[in-house]
């Protein structure tokens, strides 16, 4: 296990706060690029959200998912890759030849479109919605934001599977009648946060436009949080913070503001203790169990989220931003363990937090 390298200074400021993150070292950035090129390479343990339609359904999860075949799951295997390629985009000055081999390989033409043919069937098209389909999209606009020669070409390569997996949330976006509120994988806050910022990558207003609407429909109203019950053993999500980063993202600074009184009344005063306290993290000897490590990254960086959201001098960025600090150094702890159940998707969250990506 690493040892928690924080070194960032965090300064109360509101929107003028400033998160220096210089905690992805030498270490940090080998660890995270060796344990996620060895996630992607491993086929086995799997885990496939399949109906079982009699033994031609039954497939090798390689032959349908070149590319995101490995690291437990297909969603784990996509945030893998953008793990990878968020990395080398944001650190230069780290050796990053093998990495960008990889990569290369990884994001052929063949595989892509081979994963892009895959929801053409339509008895795939609900397939790892949202949570799944925004790892994707957020994927995408890393390589698209990105002015590198071979970020171009992968992004071009993943153009199919991007537009295919557009398409879909398109669609879904509009029917659902109500949001999920679990601390999980179908968590509709969480995902929507990754569509917006896709969307405004991508500069797609049209779906811009409406993922906001949708956000306002969902949480507008909102109001009295129950932060007593937003903790359970396998969240690896506040609720409650997802909604508010997604909030903080759909609406203006001035009325963000006051749609976070009416939902976490009582923060100035301290009476969150609950939700700003982290989860202990428990031992990998669970799938589910293991959640709790993760919970502490999500929770930080929407915390920070909302931090930045906030005017200047508010009175709850104090308590906000203290509790961010300690859910980041507590998570760190877990970043790296040499332990598959935690490491095929926990320095993942470690680099979303720690490069500020979605800020």
């Amino acid at each position: 296990m690493f040892l928690t390298a924080l070194l960032f200074s965090l300064m109360p400021q509101g929107l003028d706060a400033e998160i220096s993150l210089n905690a992805i070292d030498q270490e940090y950035f080998e660890a995270f690029t060796q344990t996620a090129m060895k996630n992607l390479q491993r086929e086995t343990p799997r885990e496939e959200p399949f109906v079982y339609k009699g033994q031609k359904s039954v497939v090798i999860p390689k032959s349908i998912h070149p590319t995101f075949y490995g690291a437990y799951d297909w969603h784990s295997a996509v945030h893998n890759h953008w793990l990878l390629v968020r990395l080398i985009r944001t650190n230069p000055t780290f050796d990053q030849a093998e990495v960008r081999e990889f990569l290369d390989q990884q994001f052929s033409q063949k595989n892509l479109d081979k994963e892009a043919e895959f929801f053409h069937n339509l008895d795939n098209a609900g397939y790892e919605e949202p949570y799944g389909w925004a790892w994707l999209l957020f994927l995408a606009a890393e390589l698209r934001d990105w002015d590198d020669k071979d970020a171009a070409i992968w992004s071009s390569r993943l153009e199919p599977l991007e537009k295919n997996i557009v398409n879909l949330f398109s669609g879904y976006i509009q029917i659902i009648p109500t949001p999920n509120r679990i601390g999980a994988h179908q968590n509709t806050a969480f995902s929507l946060s990754l569509f917006l910022d896709y969307a405004r990558s991508a500069q797609n207003h049209a779906l811009e436009k409406s993922i906001i609407q949708r956000a306002k429909d969902f949480y507008l109203d909102d109001i009295n949080y129950p932060f007593a019950y937003d903790s359970s053993v396998e969240n690896f999500l506040s609720p409650g913070l997802c909604e508010a980063d997604l909030m903080r993202r759909a609406l203006p600074p001035k009325e963000f503001s006051n749609w976070l009184s009416d939902f976490f009344p009582g923060l100035e005063e301290g009476k969150l203790d609950d939700l700003l306290k982290p989860a202990k993290a428990y031992a990998f000897i669970d799938p589910y169990i293991v959640y709790s490590a993760g919970l502490n990254f999500s929770k930080a960086w929407a915390l920070e989220g909302i931090v930045r959201a906030l005017p200047n001098a508010d009175p709850r960025i104090t308590p906000l931003l203290d509790s961010a600090i300690l859910h980041r150094a507590t998570a760190m702890d877990f970043a790296v363990t040499g332990v598959f159940l935690g490491d095929h998707w926990l320095p993942s969250f470690a680099v979303y937090l720690l490069s500020d990506a979605g800020i």
